[in-house]
Formats: C-alpha cells, structure tokens, sequence
C-alpha cells in the first residue's frame, strides 16, 4: 500500500504524495512549525536502559507540553554536548493525526524538514563537518545547520518575511541565521560558511558582504531524488520509499504500525508451529497438496501427483493416521488462529493501563496463545522452554477461567518513587487490566497495598499474568 505523505505547518495540511492514495493507507507526516526546538545537551556517560531512562526525563523536561519529541546522539563532535533534542508543538498535528488513529489508520510517523535533510546526507553518504542547507517549503524558508550530518539549528523564516523580496531571503535573514551560528561557537568567523540550496531555483546566490556564505552545487547521488532541483518534494518522495527510523510521533499514535509488526510475527510463529506439530502425521500429504496446485496449469504432472498420494497414504498409514484426518486438523488448527485473540488488539488493551501509570516500566512482554485442546494426559507440561521457565513467564490460566491467550509483563518502577504513589500506581494499574481482560495474575508485586510499607532501595520489579478471551 503507498504512503500518503502530508506536509503539516500552522496554516494546516497540505497532502505531498504525487500519486492519489487510499483512506486507509499509511500515514507520514512532515511537520514545519516556526516554533520547532532543537537544543544541545551533555549527558554523563550512561549507556543501556540508565540512558534511555535519563533521555526521556530531559525531553519531557524541555518539552513538557508536547509528546512530539527526540533525542540523537552527537557523534565524533568536539565539545561537551553529547545529544540534541527535537521538540515540534503538538496542537497542528493532534489535529491531524487523533482521529486518523481512532479510525484504524496506520501512522509511520512525524518527521520535520531537518530529520530529512539529514537523512539525505546519511543516505547519500556525505559527511560534511558544517553544511548550511536552504530549504523552501509552503510556510516558508527553513535553514538547517548540520554538524557533522546532524541537524543542531533549525530555522524557519515564515512566508511573510521570505515572501517580500529574494534579496532579503539571500540577505538579511541569512545573516541572521549565520550570524547566530557565529554566536553559538557553531561556525568560525574566518571564512565563508558552505551552502546549499535544496530546490533554490533562479533565486540569486551570489556572495553577499552581510552574509558570508559560499553556496557549493549539490551533490548528485544515484538512486536518490533530486533535492537541488526539487527541494521538498524529493526530500517527500524519499521518505515515501523508506522512512527513516528516528521520528518524533508519540508510541500511543503508532499503536496500529506496533500492531501490525506483531501481527506478522505472531502469524509467521503461528505457521511455524503449526508445521512443527503436523510434520510427521501430514508431510507427504501436504508435499502432495502442493504439486496438486502445480497440475491445475501442467496437466503432465498428474501422473507424479498419484504417486505422491500413494507416498503419502503409505506414510499416514504407517504414523497410525491418515492423510483426511491431518487436513482435517490443520483446518481447525487454523480456524481456532484466527479466532484467536491477536497481538494488535492486546497491545492496545494494555497500552491503557500504562497509559495510566506513567510509573510502572515496562521492560518484558511475552505473548502466548493458550491451547483449546484438552492435553493428552495429566503428566503433560505446557510447552515453554526451560529459560522462559527460570524467568517465569510461564502464564497457565487458573481453573474455572476461560482465555485463549496469555500476556506475560515484567518491569519495574523507578526507586525515585515514593511509598505512597507505588501504592496508588498498582491499584489504578491492576484496575485498568482487571476492567479489560479476562483475568490479571499477580506474579510478583512492586509493592503490598496493605500492612507495613518496608522500605527498599533500588527499582520495585513487578511481574503479571494477563489473560485475554477471544472475539466471540
């Protein structure tokens, strides 16, 4: 299904894509806001989970009003400043983007025209240490300052301004944004500040005295669009071929995008169980089933698809079954799959509960769709193997409770948190689950609700059990 691209600024949406797409395909946005933030930050060397936790407390520091935000790391730079951080207002693209995900439409993302250009350089190649980048786009001009191919200041002179005159664009505010750079310690005074020009046209780029800047070709690279010529929209077309990774929309508006990854994952693991269950009583059968459809085209073929039916009755006679009978049990098989509670649908139930407790971390989550069938004998053990074992995350629905799927959660919540909130954290969070789904197990919980409250340093882990039942 094709992208549908659209350009979101104050003034609105305006769709990009160059071919007409359907309502139901998915979503890209480029975000252009003249009160766009990007801010440089030096953080203590911290790697892993330690990292990732202290970047998402600076981003919702610098942009408490906003959950359009991200954080890249600064490579190879000189300097203390270790990331920059990314922060576009949300009121435009909430707009835009609430009721598409309450419709079921699949969100890939929110990128601003810096992220772009630095994925062009990235995707070309290039390494420029400083490279000044001039972008015109519907609600203005946009100048990009990149350091060492990462996007550090962002500017976006409105239409009102760049619209009066050329001169003024390639002038005054080009002195403005280089002379910030000046001020910044981003650019050094002793010589001209190189330039390009992304969809620039015939507007004049001749040196100016008040705005030291060189103005370089742009480089030609093939296979990727042509951004010197066509500026924004080959910036647009690029991300319709392959998004990049880093983007600024929220989890909660990516929930589709989540649902649908795990829903391929869960089909492909669905399709190799069910091979690995089947193998022996169905192989020939199905090696059989599979020429058949070859002979519909070649008719020569039929005399080779009667000898595999001998084959494979042979073999299903030998396994004490018959080759109707695995046909038989791969149909229902895959009819209990479908009726089966899916993974999207879970992720979405239990995104509420966290939504609720912005405490509770979550750091493990192991899907399990429970058999239907009744087991062979009473020594039988569910299959999970012995490391899920050790880890706990074998989910067994308690008797008397009918579900069709198991969630196994695990994580933690933070130590900075006080007594008290742990405590109302794990009634809200157990409430939202138990308001949702079939039954809530409590493996282990972050804290007892009742009795003496002990102190403990460090994270409080917590582990459940969820059980979901299926579409009826």
């Amino acid at each position: 299904m094709r992208t549908d691209l659209v350009y979101v600024s104050s003034a609105g949406a305006v769709p990009l894509a160059s071919e007409e797409t359907t309502a139901r395909a998915p979503l890209a946005v480029i975000a252009d806001f003249v009160d766009e933030s990007i801010e440089r930050i030096a953080l203590p060397r911290v790697r892993g989970p330690d990292e990732a936790r202290l970047l998402a407390r600076r981003l919702a520091q610098q942009f408490p009003d906003t959950p359009y935000r991200l954080a890249l790391r600064l490579r190879g730079q000189p300097g203390p400043d270790t990331h920059v951080l990314v922060g576009v207002p949300a009121g435009g693209l909430d707009a835009l983007l609430a009721p598409a995900v309450a419709a079921g439409r699949e969100v890939l993302g929110v990128w601003t025209v810096a992220l772009l250009v630095a994925w062009w350089v990235r995707r070309a190649g290039l390494k420029p240490s400083r490279q000044l980048v001039v972008v015109p786009t519907p609600a203005g001009v946009r100048h990009v300052f990149l350091l060492g191919g990462m996007p550090v200041v962002s500017r976006l002179i409105p239409r009102d301004l760049a619209g009066q005159t050329p001169e003024r664009l390639m002038g005054e505010e080009l002195e403005r944004t280089v002379q910030y750079l000046y001020n910044a310690r981003l650019a050094e005074r002793d010589g001209p500040l190189p330039a390009w020009g992304f969809g620039l046209g015939s507007i004049d780029r001749s040196p100016s005295a008040r705005a030291p800047v060189r103005w370089e070709p742009v480089p030609s690279v093939r296979g990727l669009p042509d951004v010197a010529a066509r500026g924004l929209v080959a910036l647009a077309e690029l991300l319709g071929r392959r998004p990049p990774r880093a983007q600024l929309a929220p989890a909660a508006l990516r929930v589709h995008t989540h649902a649908r990854l795990v829903k391929r994952i869960a089909a492909a693991t669905a399709g190799v169980t069910a091979a690995v269950l089947t193998a022996s009583a169905a192989l020939a059968w199905s090696e059989a089933a599979l020429r058949d459809q070859a002979a519909a085209a070649v008719a020569s073929q039929a005399a080779d698809l009667r000898r595999a039916h001998q084959v494979a009755q042979a073999a299903a006679a030998t396994l004490g079954t018959t080759a109707q009978a695995a046909a038989q049990s791969l149909e229902v098989y895959a009819r209990e799959i479908e009726r089966a509670p899916q993974p999207g649908t879970a992720l979405a139930t239990l995104a509420h509960a966290f939504d609720a407790t912005p405490a509770y971390r979550l750091n493990e989550l192991h899907w399990r769709a429970l058999s239907a069938a009744p087991a062979a004998s009473s020594d039988a053990q569910p299959a999970v193997s012995p490391d899920a074992q050790s880890a706990g995350q074998t989910c067994s629905a308690p008797p008397g409770l009918s579900a069709e799927a198991s969630v196994y959660l695990a994580g933690e919540i933070a130590a900075a948190t006080s007594l008290r909130q742990t405590v109302a954290a794990r009634e809200r969070f157990e409430a939202q689950l138990a308001a949702r789904v079939a039954g809530v197990q409590v493996l282990r919980a972050p804290i007892e609700p009742a009795g003496p409250l002990a102190t403990q340093d460090g994270p409080r882990p917590f582990a459940y059990c969820v059980y979901l039942r299926a579409a009826r």
